[in-house]
């Protein structure tokens, strides 16, 4: 027979994650009492057999959503189903993808020719770009050139070594504007190891400025204090300006075929891009052209927002957010949502984050940021005893029996007594416990959302290099 649609027909301002229904005690008590929480699931609201859709306000997740699973459990296919609807509300989506799936390319190139949107792709693959990233295009002044770069090197706060980087940075930047030179970093690759000494060349015999005054100090600054003070920078430069990226990170030369990206307006025309990455065989690289482009969002969210703009919505997506996770990440989480960007990010495991990030204290900021939380099949003890408390606890009550008997003799007869006592007790215990989420099936998670509630759903599956949207097969 024919099979459903994979979409409900959706209201306004409501959102499709699946199908399934609320969890309720009654699904809990049969998880603690049975002896295989595969056996439990089989008759849970995901997995009945007339398994319902589910669609919420749309609003509930404008607050964050984290998505935490094993390889293969369905967290990708989350994002390309929030995605999709994203495109059909006519909103702005950026897909970060550390792993560089084609097949998530394709879906998500089809889902924007559906929804009339344009789609540009950025890859590092290897091959020649069809699409190019200038990291300073919105750059006006030396000191916000400086600033692109500076979220790349250590952060530590105070740091004399940044902070020396960060001025000689600035200084030549702001030199090469004054010169109607755009910087690029080959150029200023070129330029840092001798403190801008052929740049102040060109300079000669021109009206002196502030900048130029501060390149002349620059220059006859001690060499051997110069070049331990900048030593954090040409790593960064060399990074970028190397063979992987080097290519990448520039503007496209006169008559070049490739494409230049610019966030701010993909943001503008509601256009779907994906980036694609590699961080299998370029991890450090990847790493930062993710910082780029989160810093990039999170200064076009605060130009929008202080210049009182109204733009479209601006879908985040993160896929293995644990390769790539940075401050400017953290900052869209924070402060990013009054701005209209709202963040999805991915996670094999909890410790992912703080792996990453480099404290425990880093990655409580991200996930107390997350307003819904959508927990797959997970494989490690700490997402699972972490994912258990996530839940909370839910009160049960229980019942006991005592039984007594007893036997009496007089008059020479003998009687017996029985008698049954019942108590009741109420008992705290997980709503999910941690091995449950063990037992969870492909494409099958618990979605705790803002306002209280807990679904269980099951996600609908796309053929592969299919748009996961309305008339994909269930």
């Amino acid at each position: 027979g024919r099979r459903a649609p994979a979409w409900p027909a959706l209201a306004a301002g409501r959102c499709f994650l699946g199908h399934g229904g609320a969890w309720r005690a009654v699904d809990s008590a049969a998880l603690h009492s049975a002896a295989h929480p595969a056996d439990a699931f089989a008759a849970t609201p995901a997995r009945a057999r007339h398994a319902l859709p589910v669609a919420v306000a749309a609003s509930l997740l404008e607050r964050h959503v984290l998505a935490v699973g094993a390889p293969g459990s369905g967290k990708s296919s989350l994002l390309l189903l929030l995605a999709r609807q994203a495109q059909l509300r006519g909103e702005c989506v950026v897909v970060i993808d550390p792993k560089g799936s084609r097949d998530l390319r394709e879906r998500l190139a089809a889902g924007a020719r559906a929804a009339g949107l344009a789609f540009l792709d950025l890859q590092l693959d290897g091959t020649a770009p069809a699409t190019r990233y200038d990291p300073f295009r919105h750059c006006r002044d030396g000191a916000a050139c400086a600033d692109r770069l500076a979220v790349l090197m250590a952060d530590r706060r105070d740091d004399p070594f940044q902070a020396f980087s960060w001025g000689a940075l600035a200084t030549l930047c702001q030199v090469m504007l004054e010169q109607g030179e755009r910087p690029a970093l080959g150029r200023l690759l070129e330029l840092v190891p001798d403190a801008g000494s052929a740049l102040l060349a060109t300079a000669a015999g021109a009206a002196p400025t502030a900048a130029v005054t501060a390149l002349r100090a620059l220059v006859g600054h001690d060499r051997s204090h110069y070049g331990k003070m900048t030593a954090p920078l040409l790593p960064v430069l060399a990074l970028l300006a190397g063979a992987g990226g080097g290519c990448l990170l520039r503007p496209p030369a006169i008559g070049d075929a490739a494409v230049s990206l610019d966030l701010w307006r993909c943001r503008a025309q509601s256009a779907t891009v994906y980036l694609g990455l590699d961080a299998l065989a370029q991890p450090r690289l990847t790493a930062a052209l993710a910082c780029l482009l989160c810093d990039d969002l999170a200064r076009q969210a605060s130009a929008s927002w202080q210049q009182g703009l109204r733009q479209p919505a601006l879908q985040l997506l993160v896929d293995e957010a644990g390769e790539v996770a940075n401050e400017a990440l953290l900052r869209l989480l924070g402060k990013g949502r009054e701005a209209g960007v709202r963040v999805t990010f991915a996670l094999q495991t909890l410790s992912d984050l703080e792996w990453r990030l480099g404290s425990e204290a880093a990655a409580r900021v991200a996930l107390g940021n997350a307003g819904a939380w959508f927990l797959f099949r997970q494989l490690d003890a700490h997402s699972r005893e972490e994912s258990e408390a996530r839940l909370g606890q839910l009160p049960l009550e229980q019942r006991s029996h005592q039984r007594s008997q007893g036997r009496s003799h007089g008059g020479g007869r003998h009687s017996a007594s029985r008698s049954v006592a019942e108590s009741r007790s109420a008992a705290c215990m997980p709503r999910v416990p941690a091995a449950a989420f063990g037992a969870l099936q492909d494409l099958e998670c618990l979605a705790q959302l803002p306002d209280g509630q807990l679904l269980h759903l099951r996600l609908p599956q796309a053929e592969p290099g299919a748009p996961c949207g309305p008339g994909s097969p269930h």
